[in-house]
């Protein structure tokens, strides 16, 4: 009796994998349609998608698959140093505010008035990271703060994200107030000053 061939699911089709995808959707091996702002995966499971963090500009956006590969799809997480020396788990960073440090990187000047670069303020937030990770927090916070106000279709997301990193900072700093040192005078005045600009938008707005 001969035998009989098994026929072929018609309606299957190959999975095809998208290089372009969020890093959430790439981190749950999922595939993303890519759809912007929110890919749907994102917004069927109530997560922040990365490419909420990517404005899209006239002045020339950065792609969303550039700044996920250049963070990868891992998180950094800071180590905090301890009296005693040793070091523990600090605040975890996401893709998502590394979105908001290469936006802060690159319009600090703007949003802050100032009339030099931002650079320096950058730098010492990541300078000091380790030992004052409240300074960073601060900066990612105002630097979602004023993506807010840049695009009306996802400021409701930018804004919940600046008030949970402010929370953060302010979380941070009251942890390392009763320890600050001549080593944290500087990056101390620089959140206190980014502090009082944040408080101000709040208020006039």
């Amino acid at each position: 009796m001969p035998k009989q061939r098994r026929g072929r699911h018609p309606g299957r089709r190959a999975h095809r994998k998208s290089r372009n995808g969020c890093s959430e959707c790439k981190n749950r091996h999922i595939k993303c349609d890519e759809t912007r702002p929110e890919c749907r995966n994102c917004v069927i499971s109530e997560l922040v998608c990365p490419y909420l963090a990517i404005p899209s500009t006239p002045n020339g956006p950065v792609a969303a698959s550039t700044l996920t590969s250049v963070v990868g799809n891992h998180l950094l997480a800071v180590p905090r140093e301890t009296q005693d020396g040793t070091r523990h788990s600090g605040p975890t960073f996401t893709a998502t505010h590394m979105a908001f440090l290469h936006y802060a990187v690159t319009n600090m000047s703007d949003f802050m008035a100032l009339q030099v670069r931002g650079q320096p303020v950058i730098d010492a937030a990541l300078e000091n990271a380790c030992k004052a990770p409240y300074l960073l927090d601060q900066v990612l916070a105002l630097s979602a703060l004023h993506l807010s106000t840049q695009d009306v279709a996802q400021a409701s997301s930018f804004r919940r994200q600046a008030t949970e990193l402010q929370t953060r900072a302010l979380g941070l700093f009251n942890e390392a107030k009763d320890h600050i040192s001549e080593d944290t005078y500087v990056p101390t005045f620089l959140f206190a000053s980014l502090l009082g600009l944040y408080v101000l938008h709040e208020t006039l707005h």
